[in-house]
């Protein structure tokens, strides 16, 4: 089930990133611009499998983290490769100097995850493109085991209330730190790049995963109502803040759209014919949006190679010929997808490859 809704949040988060280069309508604009909450799907959907697998093993704090990290190196690191290669190559070729988002510090700092510490947005960014995601999840994985051993708590009256009070205590913590740093710098807000992307401010989203997690294990999933409704009405308004302009918006909107995706995946496992076709693969189409899912990682490391760099070529020759950037994007949006798939395959099987030679 996980898989599929991977394949979902990853489609989301190319969709939103394949207009950028395009002059397309404004509704069509607001529309992809507003798939971007894909990643909080993905830091709901880490925890919550996070708190499953941990259940199991209760790995130490230091082989919980060597497991993690080890699933992101080949990953990462390509990438990292790649755009050191790229930006070299392009400056020898254009007699350009050398951007900032090649730097050594920022390269040693993204080889060990650690850019979500660093406010610095070619480092934390744009070492690889897109490359705070990285960052933010590798902060999730330092402080898990510790957030896990703390919503387990054994204590009767914590058990009661932690299923609204943990993601609700989260939220406030969130918004209280960012207020309160905002108070010392005038640039700390969440109109700041770093400050949105950053783990401070999507900690409640990692925070509903283990609410998820809660729900199955209780198996409380009949005792909760009007799903669709909640569902709906969390999703409402994330979109009307996401379009409200409001300042403090981006610190609200993610969140209840990671509430929205909550109530979503808890009314699906409920209708129980929906769940079997899902999970049993019964439908080609429910089936590749799965093996995206799978993969849904490696897209995310390529998915800015194709978009920024090949697809952008190819706009460049078909400008030429179609004037129309609505219909470039429309034809070319298809090539986007292939390619991505391809790519991103092509890199998980470079990193299964590693794995079964680090095994052996």
């Amino acid at each position: 089930m996980t898989d599929f809704f991977k394949g979902i949040a990853i489609a989301m988060v190319v969709l939103t990133h394949s207009h950028q280069m395009f002059a397309i309508p404004s509704w069509l604009f607001n529309i992809l611009n507003f798939l971007q909450f894909g990643c909080q799907i993905f830091f709901v959907l880490s925890a919550f499998g996070l708190c499953i697998s941990y259940s199991r093993s209760r790995l130490s704090w230091l082989s919980f983290m060597k497991h993690r990290v080890s699933k992101m190196i080949v990953g990462y690191w390509s990438m990292i490769l790649f755009y050191i290669i790229y930006r070299v190559v392009y400056a020898l070729v254009t007699g350009v100097s050398v951007p900032d988002s090649l730097n050594i510090p920022g390269i040693i700092i993204n080889m060990f995850f650690l850019n979500g510490f660093v406010p610095i947005d070619y480092i934390n960014n744009h070492i690889v493109s897109g490359g705070w995601f990285v960052g933010t999840l590798f902060i999730f994985y330092m402080v898990f085991p510790l957030m896990f051993k703390f919503y387990e708590w054994n204590n009767e009256k914590w058990r009661r209330v932690r299923l609204f009070a943990f993601p609700c205590a989260s939220f406030f913590m969130s918004v209280l730190l960012i207020n309160i740093a905002g108070m010392f710098d005038k640039n700390i807000s969440v109109a700041n790049a770093f400050i949105y992307r950053s783990a401070i401010n999507q900690f409640p989203c990692f925070a509903l995963g283990f609410c998820l997690y809660d729900v199955f294990k209780s198996k409380r999933l009949s005792t909760i109502k009007n799903s669709a409704l909640l569902s709906i009405l969390f999703l409402a308004g994330s979109v009307f803040l996401s379009q409200s302009g409001l300042s403090w918006a981006y610190t609200v909107c993610h969140v209840l759209f990671a509430a929205s995706f909550v109530f979503l995946f808890i009314l699906v496992c409920k209708k129980k014919a929906l769940y079997s076709r899902i999970v049993n693969n019964t439908n080609k189409f429910v089936g590749l949006i799965k093996k995206c899912g799978q993969i849904s990682f490696f897209i995310y490391m390529v998915q800015s190679i194709v978009i920024f760099y090949l697809i952008y070529n190819l706009a460049d020759v078909m400008g030429q010929y179609v004037r129309n950037d609505l219909l470039c994007y429309i034809f070319l949006l298809p090539v986007m997808t292939v390619l991505c798939f391809c790519m991103a395959y092509a890199l998980y099987r470079l990193d299964k490859y590693v794995r079964v030679r680090k095994l052996k």
